[in-house]
């Protein structure tokens, strides 16, 4: 958006279709940075699915316009720019101010979903585009509109123009290095640079004078330095001035500075760099020959062209070996890291362990000896429209019609759908919502909620609705309906919150009321009556009926052989001292651990310690009053088919989907290697859904699906810049990987160095600036990129906020080793805030604005440590405090997921359970 309104003339037009993340975004929201350059003439906010048919998307999305403005004297809607508002009608939810003003612009009923708290979609309905052209007339006119030439703008960049480098040096890519008459040049950050090795000076100030102190370098550096520089006047491309003098050391107390310079290549270094040169160039035409079409057709005239490249590829590397040994040997990758193919060249070795010695050798790989690169492959045509319905749905756009019939030609919309029969539906729903009819597969209409899809279709088949066939449909999503269970299949406990009030009741007028005994008839013995009352913190027993069972338990003979209590030393504890308020606990899901004082402080407060064995006494209560209930109704036949016909109306209703990968084909991998069905189907899913966790053993092969995910997603346009964060050990070995299956593939590898404090800047304006296929980087490094400190903020005090409701719901229980647990937790949450308000925000780049879209998590398991936000109290297996490594992840992953339309994240772990089942919510809780 800002690079458009940067080449965009004044009073020029910007008209954008984008997600409701430009406009709604809370934090380092780009209207802010453009608002004194344009108006925002106005906007319209559509349905989810007012892209489906052509894009195969389903996301809320925002039409906008702008008029360049940098008079500022053009009218605007300038509420547009103003910070996000909370949703009046639902305050989780954060929208921008011009839309709850002009509400008219809103084009469907904005529904709320629970997910991650609360996300905001907007539902057609049905009139969305017979609403449009009357949205699109309330934007506001453009003014000084002028018609200018439309002669080409050509930009040249200054490294095409410098007449004074080599013609094959200026057409040099971004991030190579190349070679012309004997001097090494590589294109970075910096443009051009001749002869340039990156070196580094690190030397010493005075703190309050600024005079130089010395330095720790050695003589030689120095001597380098000076002479290099003129003593600090040229070749110089970046400093580092530490903020803080250094505490220990020979320069304690004084300022460190580091200056980044470049020095001459040796006669060594040089060589050894136009041999790397050599061999990446010859590689890569070796890949651009095999992804050829016509490779493979040809073969006589191909395969001579091959055998030549294929021997001198051979060559290179044998006089690259012969003089500086492997190419991954540290002292030759250490020159060429900064290459963005280097990765690509390291991967042309295969490492293994000599078996006489022991260690770690390298050998050639497979390219040096046979075509390792399938070509691209396009689909044109296919003879069947089931496989072009498979190849729509494996392109991510679900059922086209239009790209059906152009890799299936000859045939209509109509031929297709008669061939396709019953593996393309009507949406009952959408039809009967809208009176649209469109079409999803018959995987997607007998998955989800089939019950609610069954009762749609006895509904059309009721109202003599004959758009389609809904009578075979409901006989269809019969058959895949959920096996009802029985009283035996089903868990249930006093505090399910499914079970049906009027059991509940009955459970305690049966058990525990006595009509004879009683002191304020406000339970009149009907079966009827309901003695339960729902609150925000759950249900619980009504206030006067709880009083009258307590009263009829404490002095009826009928009610008091259930008199449970908990004693200590011979007296009841208060709040204990009776069944009625334990049950009261159980029906809200409460736990509660009882206390005791064993002391005072130096202030004479109270020490309070759990009391085991009170609390033990009070788990064994609870057991059987649970079992108490449980016998209630499986003796009950009545009671027994009530909750089994509750179980099953609300939770036993959904079907999770098949995905078919079957027809999947991703270009780029290598030959040798193969997706495995299983592989094809997960990466379907991601394909799909933007998000999964893959929670295949060690060893099925998660790091081919992960990569095989990212790039057939970039392929489809559906992401730019994916993320690979792999453990930091594994980072070399990764994306190797990556170029061994996909040799094709531009991936941008990070190491300990670049994430440096010095460095760590110039590193993230490359991950800015370079087309990457992926970005691999390690879990210590991605920790290390910031994020703004205005998003820090929100995530935190929406944190804050949720542990202030389980404090208060704790507060309730008397939990108060609980509360003083979570009380420590919302105290250092506290302090993060205030520490962020006096915090300048930095001038290293964010992660918002690293142009990442996608992460893929490897070796997930190491992000389980977070603390849920939980008012059940103490819980053996749950972590009471939250790491630094997982917060950072989740603040990470919710930007891109309220970005993206609550996807873009994928998990990857051989042991996403390995203590508690709790780590499995942990895990699904990220994603």
């Amino acid at each position: 958006m800002k690079k458009a309104v940067d080449v965009t003339r004044d009073y020029g037009l910007i008209a954008i279709i984008t997600s409701t993340g430009l406009m709604d975004k809370r934090t380092n929201n780009i209207l802010e940075k453009i608002e004194n350059k344009v108006a925002f003439l106005g906007g319209v906010r559509m349905p989810t699915d007012a892209f489906k048919q052509i894009a195969g998307t389903q996301v809320t999305t925002d039409m906008l316009f702008f008029q360049k403005n940098m008079r500022g004297d053009l009218d605007t809607f300038g509420d547009a720019f103003m910070p996000a508002s909370q949703y009046p009608l639902d305050r989780r939810v954060w929208l921008n101010t011009y839309f709850i003003s002009q509400p008219q612009q809103v084009l469907g009923s904005i529904q709320i979903q629970n997910y991650h708290g609360a996300t905001l979609t907007v539902v057609d309905k049905g009139d969305f585009l017979d609403e449009l052209p009357a949205a699109l007339g309330r934007i506001l006119p453009a003014q000084y509109l002028y018609p200018v030439d439309s002669g080409k703008v050509e930009i040249e960049s200054d490294k095409l123009a410098d007449t004074t480098l080599p013609d094959k040096i200026r057409k040099l890519p971004l991030f190579e290095y190349g070679y012309a008459n004997g001097i090494i040049y590589f294109n970075g950050i910096d443009g051009i640079v001749k002869d340039g090795k990156p070196e580094q000076f690190t030397y010493y100030t005075d703190e309050s004078t600024n005079e130089y102190v010395g330095t720790s370098e050695s003589a030689s550096r120095e001597e380098d330095y000076r002479k290099q520089t003129d003593n600090g006047q040229k070749r110089i491309y970046d400093n580092y001035v530490s903020a803080k003098p250094n505490k220990r050391g020979k320069y304690a107390g004084c300022i460190k500075h580091v200056v980044f310079y470049y020095t001459n290549y040796s006669a060594k270094e040089t060589s050894i760099l136009k041999s790397y040169i050599d061999l990446r160039d010859t590689y890569q035409k070796l890949i651009n020959l095999q992804l050829s079409p016509k490779y493979g057709k040809n073969r006589a005239e191909y395969d001579i062209q091959f055998r030549s490249l294929l021997q001198r590829m051979n060559d290179v590397y044998d006089h690259f070996v012969a003089n500086f040994g492997s190419i991954n040997l540290s002292k030759n990758t250490k020159l060429f890291r900064e290459d963005k193919k280097a990765a690509l060249v390291e991967s042309l070795e295969n490492h293994i362990l000599d078996p006489k010695t022991g260690k770690q050798v390298y050998i050639k790989s497979q390219a040096f000896k046979q075509a390792t690169v399938r070509p691209n492959r396009v689909i044109k045509k296919v003879d069947s429209a089931i496989d072009a319905l498979l190849s729509s749905v494996s392109e991510a756009r679900g059922v086209d019609f239009t790209y059906m019939k152009t890799i299936y030609p000859g045939h209509s919309k109509q031929e297709i759908t008669d061939q396709l029969a019953d593996h393309i539906i009507i949406d009952p729903q959408k039809y009967n919502e809208t009176g649209k009819t469109e079409y999803i597969t018959k995987e997607d209409f007998l998955s989800g909620d089939v019950v609610t899809k069954r009762d749609v279709l006895k509904e059309l088949i009721e109202n003599n609705d004959f758009a389609a066939n809904w009578q075979h449909y409901l006989e269809l999503i019969e058959k895949v309906l959920p096996k009802r269970l029985t009283i035996a299949d089903i868990s249930f406990h006093i505090g399910s919150p499914w079970i049906p009030d009027k059991i509940i009741s009955n459970f305690l007028l049966d058990n525990f009321f006595d009509p004879n005994k009683t002191f304020n008839d406000s339970i009149t013995g009907s079966k009827d009556q309901d003695l339960i009352v729902h609150t925000p913190k759950g249900r619980a027993i009504a206030e006067q009926p709880f009083a009258e069972l307590v009263y009829s338990v404490e002095c009826s003979t009928k009610a008091n052989k259930f008199r449970f209590r908990i004693e200590r030393n011979g007296q009841a504890l208060a709040g204990y001292d009776n069944p009625i308020t334990i049950f009261n606990y159980l029906l809200q899901s409460k736990q509660p651990t009882i206390t005791m004082i064993t002391g005072y402080d130096k202030n004479d407060k109270p020490i309070r310690e759990v009391d085991e064995t009170s609390t033990a006494m009070l788990r064994d209560l609870e057991r059987k009053l649970e079992a108490k209930f449980a016998d209630y109704i499986t003796n009950n036949a009545a009671w027994s088919k009530e909750l089994e016909d509750t179980y099953n109306n609300k939770n036993n209703r959904i079907v999770n989907k098949k995905y078919d990968g079957s027809r999947l084909h991703i270009n780029g991998l290598a030959k040798g290697y193969h997706l495995r069905p299983y592989q094809k189907n997960a990466v379907q899913r991601i394909i799909e859904d933007k998000r999964a966790l893959l929670a295949h053993e060690v060893g099925t092969g998660k790091t081919l699906t992960m990569i095989s995910a990212g790039f057939k997603l970039k392929d489809l346009g559906l992401i730019n810049k994916p993320m690979f964060v792999v453990p930091t050990n594994l980072v070399s070995q990764f994306s190797q990987d990556i170029l061994k299956f996909y040799p094709t593939k531009n991936v941008l590898v990070t190491t300990a160095e670049d994430f440096s404090t010095k460095n760590r800047k110039r590193f993230l304006a490359r991950i800015i600036s370079g087309e990457y296929d992926a970005v691999v980087i390690g879990h210590s490094q991605f920790e290390k990129i910031p994020v703004s400190v205005e998003a820090q903020h929100n995530f935190i005090q929406d944190r804050l906020n949720s542990l202030e409701n389980s404090i208060a719901s704790l507060k309730d229980k008397g939990e108060s080793i609980s509360v003083k647990q979570l009380e420590r937790n919302k105290k250092a949450l506290s302090n993060k805030i205030k520490r962020l308000s006096i915090k300048n925000q930095d001038n290293f780049l964010t992660f918002e604005e690293l142009g990442v879209d996608f992460l893929f998590v490897d070796e997930a398991h190491n992000y389980k440590n977070i603390a849920p936000a939980t008012s059940l109290g103490r819980i053996k297996g749950i972590n009471s405090q939250t790491s630094k490594r997982a917060m950072d992840m989740l603040m990470k992953i919710r930007l891109l997921q309220n970005k993206y339309d609550f996807g873009h994240v994928v998990f990857a772990t051989g042991t996403p359970v390995s203590n508690t089942i709790s780590e499995l919510w942990t895990m699904m809780n990220y994603i």
